[in-house]
């Protein structure tokens, strides 16, 4: 009794930390050669050669039998295509740990636990959930006023194909930054942020990019196309095309005919540059942009 137990014991201890570890390439044929357990163990080292044929390795409940195969010299080999994304997900390490039986004739002698740690292959460009976004800034925006958009995922598992850097692509001058931070789950968040102040009517939309690209090499990246409206403010007064205008009207000119046309401008846009017209004898509401006002006799 007390012989059986110091084996269990024995056998327990064997199984609690990690023996060997190997590593194998995700997305690798099914058949690939990861390791030769029998010589990496050396447990071959003190058994006499006549007895080594009687050392045969197997795996302990076949758990990841899908994933891997050994035959009985101990020869570890790929039983399907890993894919770490799949097996993973998310996750900065991708492994798996599997009990390999090591018998001598019919008796176990021990058991090994072995991790393989399947490698990630940068095999995922960074993506964003929307491939375009608009957003929207008041012409009388505050400095530093900010706007959110999405971030970007990568669906690689190794620490360096799934470490996103972003980068704001737009042209000299442009009036905007991208603030990145990091969130307490690790996540980034990312914000348009105003630099400079705003003038609708010197332009009115701004098309900017954001780039996410990865740590791999050679390194994958996603584009966020922004595009970016500016809302009218009320700051433009309309405008005459003359200060002063100076009419002739002849004692023969029929009543109700137009005596002169004026023009008026207003830069503002929308409900700010619906304009109304005045005088002592008449009030009427124009759209200045599609019909232009008329002074009657």
């Amino acid at each position: 009794m007390f012989l059986s137990l110091s084996i269990v014991l024995s056998m327990v201890h064997c199984v609690l930390t990690i023996d060997l570890t190997y590593h194998v390439e995700e997305e690798r044929s099914p058949g690939t050669y990861v390791a030769d357990i029998a010589a990496d163990s050396k447990l071959l080292d003190n058994v006499k050669p006549s007895d080594q044929q009687l050392i045969t390795f197997s795996q302990f409940k076949r758990k990841v039998a899908q994933l891997f195969n050994i035959t009985k010299t101990g020869k570890l080999y790929t039983a399907q295509t890993l894919d770490a994304e799949d097996l993973c997900t998310f996750n900065k390490e991708c492994s798996r740990t599997m009990k390999v039986v090591v018998n001598k004739g019919t008796s176990v002698t021990k058991i090994l636990k072995i991790k393989i740690i399947i490698e990630d292959v940068n095999d995922h460009e960074p993506e964003f959930l929307r491939k375009n976004v608009n957003i929207l800034f008041g012409e009388d925006a505050r400095i530093s006023s900010e706007r959110s958009i999405p971030n970007a995922m990568d669906k690689d598992v190794g620490f360096q194909n799934s470490l996103i850097q972003y980068k704001l692509k737009s042209k000299n001058g442009e009036p905007f930054s991208l603030s990145v931070s990091k969130r307490a789950d690790g996540i980034s968040s990312l914000k348009i942020v105003l630099k400079e102040s705003l003038d609708r009517e010197i332009k009115d939309t701004y098309l900017l990019q954001v780039i996410a690209k990865d740590g791999g090499s050679p390194a994958k990246q996603g584009v966020l196309n922004i595009n970016i409206s500016i809302t009218d403010l009320n700051d433009n007064p309309p405008v005459f095309s003359k200060p002063l205008y100076n009419i002739s009207i002849q004692s023969t000119h029929h009543k109700s005919k137009p005596i002169i046309v004026l023009s008026v401008t207003d830069a503002d846009s929308g409900e700010n540059d619906q304009n109304i017209y005045k005088n002592n004898d008449t009030s009427t509401s124009k759209d200045s942009s599609e019909e232009t006002p008329v002074k009657h006799v």
